[in-house]
């Protein structure tokens, strides 16, 4: 049996990135429990290190109150900081309650991790077989097989699994030769959900026919994380030949693939967004009913992602992943120095005048004239350059191909009320000059 000192602690946190400030995940159960005794055993021999704790008060037992003011006294007793965030958890269709709570608490960790820190939580070996487990059983493919990784970046920092090596038994083992005391979630017991009813019935009679299995089952995991990491970096070289400047895939490039080399780049595609990764029959949809659909449609498939709403879009040749968008006040006039970097609304990104040598605004006509910016309202007209003659902005933005979400959010520069740019895009005829100029 793996025995947990002051010691093997620390060499674990050693493999960790180098960090300022670790924040722990204490729940009040044994588990972490265990690791916030071990975080503070090491703190008292090494003040290198900085801990705080954070819970989360998902109010969903009427114990939960009372969970965490005892998060809150251990802390206090144990000289550690520790906050606590209160969540309301939403179940949304198709979605468990232990996955909206899941969502819920990774959305706190997301807002309160600073740059650089290592959030710990308290997962172990036998958290590790029974997710092999459940998505053995969800028919997950190698990605899914990989289980609880035991490091990975994670909002501007890291989470970790320092104790993902060591049993259920090993934990309680410790936490008994302490003396610690820890909650008891009732829902633990509870066979209603998957997790439990692997714990309590499926596991221990796999034990009684194969010795050790919880063992096997987290070796297995990391021989298919070794594998995972070969085939993501293969599907990220591939990606990198099919997607665009703009994060768009080519789709003749991708087509060009094998059906397998598709599926991974789509999925490869949707990591390198920071996205959660679909399902194989999502796969098969974004296949038959985006990249399949006929060439004069305009498919769009629907994609939620942490309680965020994405389109899935075909334009042209392109297949585009598009974010959700902050409503706005399109007939905004915003006036600008064409100085200083200028926020757009609705989380549009910024603007600002750069220097350019293949040609821009004449300088002294940017500098004396009134600089302001719009958005489009159907009407606008613009002189494209070396052209004769208006056309409308809807023809301008067909030649350019820029696709049809994309239009009303682009921000139109005037001069003196006068179009004379769209965003980076295009500068209109009587305004461009080809000389070098800001």
């Amino acid at each position: 049996m793996q025995q947990l000192s002051t010691t093997w602690f620390q060499y674990q946190l050693e493999q960790l990135p180098q960090t300022q400030h670790f924040r722990i995940a204490f729940s009040g159960g044994m588990d972490s429990r265990v690791l916030l005794e071990l975080c503070t055993q090491l703190q008292a021999v090494n003040c290198e290190h900085h801990f705080s704790a954070i819970h989360i008060n998902h109010q969903l037992q009427i114990q939960s109150e009372a969970w965490a003011e005892f998060c809150i006294t251990t802390c206090h007793q144990l000289n550690l900081d520790c906050i606590v965030k209160t969540v309301n958890v939403r179940q949304t269709k198709g979605k468990s309650l232990e996955q909206a709570a899941r969502d819920a608490r990774r959305n706190v960790f997301h807002e309160v991790m600073n740059a650089g820190d290592v959030l710990l939580t308290a997962h172990h070996l036998n958290d590790q077989a029974e997710t092999v487990l459940l998505r053995l059983f969800r028919g997950s493919g190698i990605t899914g097989l990989s289980g609880i990784r035991d490091c990975v970046n994670f909002a501007s920092g890291w989470m970790a699994r320092p104790l993902l090596s060591v049993t259920h038994d090993t934990i309680l083992h410790y936490a008994t030769q302490h003396s610690l005391q820890w909650v008891q979630d009732p829902t633990n017991q509870s066979l209603d959900y998957d997790r439990n009813y692997l714990r309590h019935i499926v596991i221990p009679q796999l034990e009684q026919r194969w010795q050790g299995v919880q063992n096997t089952l987290a070796r297995n995991a990391t021989h298919c994380q070794q594998a995972d990491t070969i085939i993501s970096d293969i599907a990220r070289q591939t990606l990198q030949t099919i997607v665009n400047n703009e994060g768009h895939l080519v789709i003749s490039k991708l087509i060009a693939e094998d059906d397998a080399m598709q599926n991974l780049v789509l999925r490869e595609w949707f990591v390198h967004h920071s996205l959660n990764l679909p399902s194989s029959a999502i796969i098969r949809r974004i296949k038959q009913e985006v990249i399949g659909a006929r060439i004069d449609a305009q498919p769009c498939l629907p994609w939620l992602s942490d309680g965020k709403q994405y389109q899935l879009r075909r334009y042209r040749n392109l297949l585009c992943l598009v974010p959700p968008k902050l409503p706005f006040d399109s007939s905004l006039v915003i006036p600008w120095d064409g100085q200083s970097v200028l926020e757009l609304p609705a989380n549009l990104g910024d603007i600002k005048a750069i220097s350019s040598e293949t040609g821009g605004i004449d300088l002294q006509t940017w500098n004396s004239s009134t600089i302001t910016i719009r958005f489009r309202n159907g009407r606008e007209k613009c002189q494209l350059p070396g052209r004769t003659g208006h056309r409308e902005l809807k023809a301008i933005f067909q030649e350019l191909g820029i696709p049809p979400w994309e239009r009303s959010s682009l921000p139109l520069v005037y001069l003196d009320d006068q179009l004379a740019a769209i965003g980076e895009r295009l500068i209109c005829g009587p305004f461009h000059v080809s000389s070098t100029q800001p």
